[in-house]
């Protein structure tokens, strides 16, 4: 449900309106499929026995919440923005928290294990792909490409595409 919130927030906050009905069912379906490709990726990190161990998600938890709630003049204003934002008391956001930071590294473990075992194969994708995916000109993808490129990210090769490279190359 919180996903679903918060896709509606990101979707209003662009200045777009309320989506229609159509849009609305179509964040459904986008957001359940992204829980089911999740659960699966919990899954097989368990069967690898990937784990995380509770020091390391106490003490990011901890210092996500030092951060968060220095952003307010007071503890009352910090309580009164998490209840406002649906967390409830600050032992809630903390549980919340908890929950989405594990998961999120045991699917990033995942991957780079995966990754470095080379059971995920580079993808060459062609500019020509790109731009019918996502609706632009070739300058756009272009310039997007090099921006990546920049960072590390991504590795172009003429007449043959762009892939992505090793998180170990991003300059982030």
């Amino acid at each position: 449900e919180r996903r679903l919130g918060d896709s509606l927030q990101a979707f209003l906050a662009r200045g777009a309106g309320m989506p229609t009905k159509t849009m609305q069912q179509a964040m459904i379906t986008s957001a359940l499929n992204d829980l089911v490709d999740e659960e699966v990726l919990l899954v097989k990190a368990k069967e690898m026995g990937i784990e995380i161990p509770d020091v390391e998600v106490s003490a990011a938890i901890e210092q996500t919440v030092k951060e968060v709630s220095a952003r307010y003049p007071n503890q009352a204003a910090f309580r009164q923005a998490l209840a406002g934002a649906g967390y409830g008391t600050p032992e809630d956001y903390r549980r919340t928290m908890t929950t989405s930071y594990r998961r999120n590294q045991l699917i990033q473990r995942l991957i780079r294990r995966l990754y470095e075992e080379k059971k995920i194969p580079s993808v060459v994708v062609p500019e020509s792909r790109i731009q019918e995916e996502f609706g632009v000109s070739r300058t756009a993808v272009r310039e997007a490409i090099r921006v990546l490129s920049a960072k590390g990210l991504t590795a172009s090769r003429p007449k043959i595409g762009t892939r992505v490279r090793p998180t170990v190359d991003w300059n982030m």
